[in-house]
């Protein structure tokens, strides 16, 4: 996770994605690319308010 930017009330973090099967035995990759989660803290808690997911299809 990388945290994009952030102040006391916003945070903008991204993640990565590489996805991968769940079968066969063999490691290639399906798909790669990243969330980014935009979360506000309010009443003492951070909570996620937006999810945004920008996928590359790999195969």
């Amino acid at each position: 996770m990388v945290f994009r930017r952030a102040d006391a009330g916003t945070a903008v973090v991204w993640a990565y994605l590489m996805l991968t099967p769940n079968a066969g035995g063999s490691a290639t990759v399906i798909a790669t690319g990243f969330y980014t989660f935009t979360l506000q803290h309010a009443e003492g808690e951070w909570r996620i308010t937006k999810v945004f997911v920008g996928l590359d299809n790999a195969t």
